[in-house]
């Protein structure tokens, strides 16, 4: 005869197999974050804008290039990145080489002008050299290219 507190035998192994999945489980989600980055403050979204460039080669070699349309973009987050123009091959920070300031928006019809006078140089040429236009995030390791010029 069977009384109520005598047929516990497959407690045991039910509570048993709960726990083995529960600790799965929290295992998994732990190396999730971790090799996901989940934790990690995620603020900063990377813009999407589109740019256009206008080249004037000759003695003014004068390369602009203009906010067409997306995201607003802080200025102290821009770079420029001239190489194949020998002397003037670098990085240059857009408040360093425009009017805008730092903590200025870059947005629609606003535009960078990269020329001898911009540069501080005597003079420049362009013509074999590759410029691009590089978002950095502030505080963050996240950078884009949001133009190459010329495109290839």
């Amino acid at each position: 005869m069977h009384t109520l507190g005598d047929d516990d035998q497959a407690v045991s192994p039910v509570i048993g197999v709960i726990l083995m999945v529960a600790i799965t489980v929290l295992l998994a989600s732990t190396a999730a974050v971790f090799f996901f980055n989940l934790s990690e403050d995620q603020n900063e979204v990377t813009p999407t804008a589109a740019f256009d460039t206008d080249y004037e080669p000759g003695s003014s070699d004068v390369l602009t290039i203009t906010h067409n349309t997306g995201s607003d973009m802080r200025v102290g987050d821009l770079t420029v990145v001239v190489s194949g123009a020998g002397s003037i091959d670098g990085r240059y920070a857009v408040e360093s080489i425009s009017s805008y300031r730092s903590e200025s928006t870059l947005s629609a019809g606003s535009s960078i002008t990269i020329s001898k006078t911009s540069l501080g140089v005597g003079s420049i040429d362009l013509s074999d050299a590759t410029v691009k236009l590089v978002w950095n995030g502030q505080g963050t390791s996240q950078s884009r290219t949001m133009r190459t010029w010329p495109s290839r």
